[in-house]
């Protein structure tokens, strides 16, 4: 179908303006990155550096401070996306059905989850009550499931075909049998979705790791680069020694951004698919 002058000139204008808004965020971060490559601190915008070298990343990977804290990331985010995945389906396959009693109460509840947020110090007691201080424990339970997740996966759910479900029961097929053997595998492109959603979350918590994480061998990777950040603001005027910080902060970044890096392409296909059919039925 031949498209006219007008959408034309709109799909230009709109392919500009993004390609605008790409490049405010991209060329942050290739500064960055150069940052990281460079034998020298530079203040000033560039796109690569003066002279290459891989010195930060030795001296960040020799000097042992982000290899435990790298390990604790991987370990909270993959545990607990993986926790945060089989409880948010859980609970949404039920609420996905239409014959579930009282059904617009719970959805409602859910909904009200959002508006309402009861605060740290309630959290902060019930973890110190339920001695889940110093434990990972603590940082799962409490924001195991997102609502905004749930209701993403619930609306999935539910747009799959009810025939399915009937024709599963009238073959004498349980509810676990069809949620495990139909939903699930028909699910995959929201569950990729809402993966990827629940470990950049646990992968960037950095907060409710220092309110209840005491034991410094359990920080995160997130929690030493805002040591990093500490560190520089507490240095004083060493312009010299600051800039060398900031080399091996930007370093730690990159380093941070790594696994979501090497994540995403495997869940790309899935991602678009799975967040607009997850958001257009309710």
């Amino acid at each position: 179908m031949k498209r006219t002058s007008g959408e034309k000139l709109f799909s230009g204008l709109n392919y500009t303006l993004m390609g605008l808004l790409a490049l405010t965020m991209l060329l942050p971060l290739l500064h960055i990155l150069q940052l990281t490559f460079s034998a020298h601190p530079d203040t000033s915008f560039r796109l690569w550096p003066r002279q290459l070298t891989l010195e930060n990343y030795r001296y960040v990977l020799e000097a042992g401070f982000i290899l435990r804290p790298l390990w604790n990331s991987i370990f909270l985010s993959t545990t607990g996306t993986i926790f945060s995945l089989a409880m948010t389906s859980l609970l949404a396959y039920p609420l996905a059905d239409p014959d579930l009693p009282a059904r617009r109460f719970f959805n409602f509840l859910v909904v009200l989850t959002i508006m309402i947020n009861i605060g740290f110090l309630p959290k902060y007691l019930l973890i110190r009550d339920l001695r889940l201080m110093n434990s990972y424990w603590s940082i799962v339970l409490v924001g195991g499931i997102s609502s905004f997740n749930l209701i993403i996966m619930r609306n999935y759910f539910q747009s799959i075909p009810r025939e399915l479900f009937d024709s599963a029961r009238i073959d004498g097929a349980t509810e676990r049998t069809i949620m495990i053997r139909i939903v699930l595998p028909l699910a995959l492109p929201v569950m990729a979705t809402i993966f990827l959603f629940y470990f950049v979350d646990y992968w960037n918590e950095y907060f409710r790791i220092i309110l209840y994480i005491t034991d410094r061998t359990k920080y995160t990777l997130q929690v030493i680069l805002r040591s990093i950040i500490i560190m520089e603001e507490d240095m004083g005027g060493d312009e010299l020694d600051r800039m060398l910080i900031d080399n091996i902060k930007y370093t730690t970044v990159i380093v941070a951004l790594i696994p979501i890096m090497m994540l995403y392409p495997f869940l790309q296909r899935y991602f678009t698919k799975g967040i607009m059919l997850g958001s257009i039925k309710g």
